[in-house]
């Protein structure tokens, strides 16, 4: 049986059968051709009209802003958002319009939604940061930003900085020291990367309460930043055991008033870490076998991963004449944070126990380098303004603590780094008690005293 033919389309639109001559064959496929040949020329025009339509927005946009026209960059950049709406440029024009015009709420609400693929999101958000952190005052806010930045691009240096000075400042010590280990991983590390993470215990700031209470004014009630508050200001005036007026009144069996808070805040926030070291801090500086004991016994679980609370248990296993369990737990004091150069001593005084005088003698002198190098960081003036000097210190402290990959990238740094000199104003010994160090977040500012807000940048089409 004879197959049908199966029909073709000619140029005019008629059926041509298969069998059908040759030439008819190729004047139907010339015209498909030239169909889509003329399709191509087309489209090409019509992405040549929309490259065009945008180019002369973005052009709209930058004129308009640069004349502080912003109702016409409002205009500009929504039909802009309209022809490319997965780009954060328009978006960026957008918030800066808000920005000028007084709404920072819409200027926040707009950088939020940048799309994460589009290469102008991570320079954006760190100014969205600049106004969260700055007029707004909602930090916590502010640092979610900056975690999204890292997400995107672990190299961005400002994000790191910024969020390291933050957690410092607010005592949130695991996250400083996760992000100065990986401002040096990704090489986007400062010289006072190295003074944060060595420093990481018992760095503290001559601006550190006033920070907190400005965070903390606009944050009502919030536990981060009373009790970051209530500890920096202890710190910073030396007050621990003293009764000071200005402090506050003491109580009637004559407690000093920054104890009182202290016991106030332990009793509404049972699981804080920095509020417990504190009172376990005092207590094995008294001597208080049982108390040490007692509050060792409430750390909750993430205590374990937090090196001071290893070496307030081996103090407890010393004191009760527990050698092995206390070597062991100083050991892991240091695995956490091989800087802890108390950790150290207190092993050696263990380690002398069991007549291992050679050890005994290299921790001995480890601690007292340790213990030099944050006398000597504490005299300066600046953390931002490290002399060399210094610098080639920690350097081979931290070698010689066991920290190869910090100690290798910081002598590479040196090579790299020019010498700030002495810090402005020379070093200073601070009064006997305290222990703080000037650390704005720019040369000359804080937190409060960012650069000015620049949401645009460089908006690249």
């Amino acid at each position: 049986m004879q197959s049908e033919a199966h029909p073709l389309i000619d140029r005019w639109g008629e059926p041509v059968a298969a069998d059908a001559p040759e030439s008819a064959r190729r004047r139907t496929w010339l015209w498909a051709l030239a169909v889509l040949a003329g399709l191509c020329v087309v489209g090409g025009v019509g992405a040549a009209l929309w490259a065009g339509r945008v180019r002369a927005l973005a052009e709209q946009c930058r004129a308009a802003a640069e004349a502080q026209q912003w109702d016409r960059v409002v205009e500009a950049a929504r039909r802009w958002q309209w022809w490319q709406p997965g780009k954060a440029a328009p978006r960026i024009y957008l918030a800066d319009a808000a920005y000028q015009q007084g709404d920072l709420e819409r200027a926040v609400e707009l950088l939020r939604t940048l799309p994460d693929s589009d290469a102008l999101t991570p320079a954006a958000l760190v100014q969205c940061s600049t106004l969260l952190f700055g007029p707004m005052n909602r930090p916590l806010e502010a640092a979610e930003i900056l975690e999204r930045v890292l997400r995107l691009d672990p190299h961005q240096v400002e994000a790191r900085r910024r969020l390291i000075y933050f957690y410092a400042y607010t005592l949130q010590r695991r996250k400083m020291v996760h992000h100065a280990r990986e401002a040096i991983h990704y090489d986007c590390d400062l010289p006072e990367t190295y003074v944060y993470l060595m420093g990481q215990e018992w760095l503290s700031f001559a601006n550190q309460y006033d920070e907190n209470t400005k965070w903390f004014l606009g944050n009502p009630e919030e536990e981060l930043f009373l009790v970051a508050r209530a500890i920096s200001r202890i710190v910073a005036r030396g007050l621990d055991d003293t009764v000071d007026p200005r402090d506050g009144p003491p109580g009637p069996d004559g407690t000093p008033y920054h104890r009182q808070i202290i016991a106030q805040y332990r009793a509404r926030f049972p699981r804080n870490l920095e509020l417990l070291a504190y009172v376990t801090e005092r207590a094995v500086s008294a001597g208080e076998v049982e108390e040490v004991a007692r509050l060792l016994a409430s750390a909750p679980a993430e205590a374990a991963g937090d090196h001071r609370f290893w070496r307030y248990q081996g103090w407890l296993h010393a004191a009760r004449g527990e050698l092995a369990e206390a070597e062991t737990a100083y050991r892991n004091a240091l695995a956490l944070n091989c800087y802890d150069f108390v950790s150290r001593h207190q092993l050696a005084g263990v380690r002398r126990r069991f007549r291992r005088m050679e050890e005994v003698k290299t921790l001995e002198e480890l601690a007292a380098e340790g213990k030099a190098l944050r006398r000597d960081v504490l005299r300066l003036e600046r953390v931002d303004r490290v002399p060399r000097s210094v610098l080639q210190r920690m350097a081979e402290y931290a070698r010689k603590c066991g920290d190869h990959a910090v100690a290798g990238k910081l002598l590479m740094r040196l090579e790299e780094w020019p010498d700030p000199g002495p810090a402005r104003g020379q070093a200073r010994q601070s009064p006997p008690g305290r222990t703080e160090t000037s650390v704005p977040i720019q040369p000359g500012g804080t937190m409060s005293d960012l650069p000015a807000v620049n949401l645009r940048g460089p908006v690249a089409q």
